[in-house]
């Protein structure tokens, strides 16, 4: 009876102890699992920082041709806009020279 009772509780223990090596066998494939989804989580984000940097690099770059033609376009404008009124200032004063020169004309022409 001993001896049944004995083979009872052996099987019982072996019962146990193959359930509880199963169940670390399948939390350890769980844990593997896990870490090589966290592995393909970290370059997927890895890979998405870097288009976003690239991405912001390029817009950067767009950016500052675009300012850089703006800016060369305001030169530009400035020099032109600055000679349209030396000119304009230049065709006043020479006309005022020339209404100057007619009046002293006019004058000569009254006196004799």
């Amino acid at each position: 009876l001993q001896r049944m009772t004995q083979r009872h509780l052996a099987s019982a223990f072996f019962e146990w102890a193959d359930t509880l090596v199963a169940r670390r066998e399948r939390e350890e494939i769980a844990a593997q699992q896990q870490r090589a989804w966290d592995s393909k989580i970290v370059k997927a984000e890895r890979f998405i920082l870097a288009m976003r940097n690239r991405c912001i690099s390029g817009a950067f770059i767009c950016w500052e041709g675009n300012w850089q033609h703006a800016r060369g376009q305001r030169r530009k404008l400035q020099t032109c806009l600055t000679r349209m009124t030396q000119r304009a200032l230049y065709s006043c004063v020479s006309a005022w020279v020339a209404a100057v020169d007619q009046l002293k004309q006019q004058r000569v022409i009254v006196r004799r």
